[in-house]
């Protein structure tokens, strides 16, 4: 097997998370990818316990786990091998990868292509977050440490949004809670002098999950979609938004002036889907749909959630800021 890079092991993880590799063993029922929480409560009970932060260290790219760790994440998302048998490819893929970041980068040097010049990333203690809890299986935003941009001289502002599908079993029957394509909204608030325009993601090029919107972005996907009894078909987004493509650029960032920005995601009118599910977690034969009974479940939602300045529904927000520096 030729050697593996860190982006190739972290490629790997986000695969695997983003899929929600084996996500049924460790939870009742679940919807879409895996969320930091579970990924936690499932590294202890495969006799490893780790911190979210540790887990986010991973997602991004900032860290490899350590051997005891390693050998944890593959038991959280491969079966562990039972004796005299074949190992599952994934899980040896996964090892091999993480196996190849071990190797001294003396001796990786020898072999490896010259890597490519990335910007200069911002010292984290620079730019402290506030990033929300993420809504468990419906939405996560996460916003990561800018890196500095050589072209404009400002900052890259980078992030993490997945979307997915949410079961709620606190009823007496299970009730999926979706999102509907083109009804997903991403808005980034800075202050004054501090520039976005034209560098937003779906702006400054096409992207294949965003576009332009009034006062933002619209999600367009990545979509999902689901059959229902009566032979129609629930669409909806699943799936990390940004796809590794930095948010937009920050421009003006002056060192000597603190900076504050927010980015909002927030769902639009008759943007949410419930579905009654059965038993086995398929959408119930014999519900009655009507726009009507749409329409009354999303304003019982929007009732219970903050609006955004274009009236709707904020269902996350984030917010990063840079110290003023002397």
């Amino acid at each position: 097997m030729p050697p593996t890079t860190q982006a190739d092991f972290q490629a790997l993880f986000l695969k695997h998370w983003d899929a929600g590799t084996r996500l049924s063993a460790h939870k009742t029922r679940p919807r879409g990818c895996w969320t930091t929480s579970d990924f936690v409560d499932a590294m202890v009970k495969a006799d490893c316990e780790v911190s979210e932060d540790a887990v986010e260290t991973w997602r991004n790219g900032k860290h490899t786990p350590r051997r005891p760790q390693m050998l944890a994440i593959l038991d959280v998302f491969f079966l562990a091998p039972a004796d005299n048998a074949v190992l599952h490819v994934d899980r040896q893929v996964m090892f091999d990868a993480w196996t190849a970041e071990q190797t001294p980068k003396a001796k990786r040097a020898r072999t490896a292509p010259e890597p490519t010049p990335e910007p200069e990333a911002e010292r984290a203690a620079d730019w402290p977050r506030e990033n929300p809890p993420a809504i468990t299986g419906l939405v996560e935003l996460s916003l990561l440490t800018p890196h500095a941009d050589n072209e404009t001289g400002g900052h890259r502002l980078r992030g993490r949004l997945v979307l997915g599908a949410r079961e709620d079993d606190s009823t007496d029957q299970s009730l999926l809670l979706t999102i509907r394509p083109d009804h997903a909204f991403i808005t980034v608030a800075t202050p004054q002098g501090v520039s976005t325009d034209g560098s937003l993601i779906g702006v400054r090029e096409a992207h294949d999950n965003v576009t332009e919107a009034p006062g933002g972005l619209r999600v367009v996907g990545p979509k999902a979609s689901l059959m229902q009894p009566d032979g129609t078909t629930l669409h909806y987004i699943k799936g990390e938004v940004f796809d590794g493509s930095h948010l937009a650029v920050l421009i003006g960032t002056d060192p000597a002036v603190a900076v504050e920005v927010s980015v909002i995601v927030s769902v639009g009118k008759r943007g949410f889907d419930v579905t009654p599910l059965d038993e086995n977690g398929k959408p119930a034969a014999g519900t009655i749909a009507s726009e009507a009974k749409h329409a009354l479940l999303n304003a019982l939602l929007f009732s219970a959630l903050p609006r955004d300045d274009q009236g709707r529904a904020v269902v996350q927000k984030a917010t990063l800021r840079r110290r003023a520096m002397e």
